[in-house]
């Protein structure tokens, strides 16, 4: 198996927000036009910050999917967390881009092994990315670490995740699982995330 993280953005996350939160701040009154520039200044860094993240994830997901070919999207999020909402449609949207076809779909209640072989074939599986690899939200991991064990010959790729766990021995059965996996990759979203992961996990960065 392996371990990869996408490329941090090029501002820090805490001024990216400022920005935004400039640009939709109140519209200024008269006078204010040094506020407007500086607004649009930031809002020109934020664009490019995403855009040079976006440019990065595509990267990362064609090194690992080929165009055409079909792949299962699992973990649906059927929860009123929003934000995980978002991210499965960013995933989708991603996926699209680079010519993946999604051809199988299921939260964590509705998996169907045998759909899934029959339509993916030796097609990758991809897991909704988020925050919650590890013991905080037990049923996502568990869920997770079902899939990799009911598909030992797969391609599957854990999306990037934040890392963390407050009991140590759910980590060891989190790393035994996946080292396990022979063609298992684990994609991170923070430094902290990848530092646990190259301690924990056997694979190469």
């Amino acid at each position: 198996n392996r371990l990869a993280t996408p490329v941090a953005a090029t501002r820090p996350l805490d001024e990216i927000a400022s920005a935004k939160a400039t640009i939709c701040g109140p519209t200024p009154w008269p006078g204010e036009a040094g506020v407007v520039q500086a607004s649009a200044k930031a809002g020109d860094a934020s664009a490019a910050a995403v855009g040079a993240l976006r440019t990065q994830a595509e990267a990362v997901l064609r090194s690992l999917v080929c165009p055409g070919e079909p792949c299962a999207l699992l973990d649906f999020p059927n929860h009123g967390n929003v934000g995980d909402s978002a991210i499965w449609l960013g995933t989708r949207a991603l996926l699209e881009r680079v010519g993946a076809r999604v051809v199988y779909a299921s939260d964590c209640l509705t998996l169907n092994a045998s759909t899934l072989r029959t339509r993916v074939g030796d097609g990758p599986i991809f897991l909704q990315g988020g925050g919650n690899l590890g013991d905080l939200w037990p049923q996502f991991q568990r869920f997770r670490e079902h899939v990799i064990e009911t598909f030992p010959d797969a391609r599957i790729i854990l999306l990037p995740q934040a890392i963390h766990f407050e009991d140590r021995d759910n980590l060891a059965r989190a790393r035994r699982i996946f080292g396990a996996h022979p063609r298992l990759t684990l994609l991170v979203r923070d430094r902290q995330s990848l530092e646990i992961a190259q301690s924990e996990f056997s694979a190469g960065a």
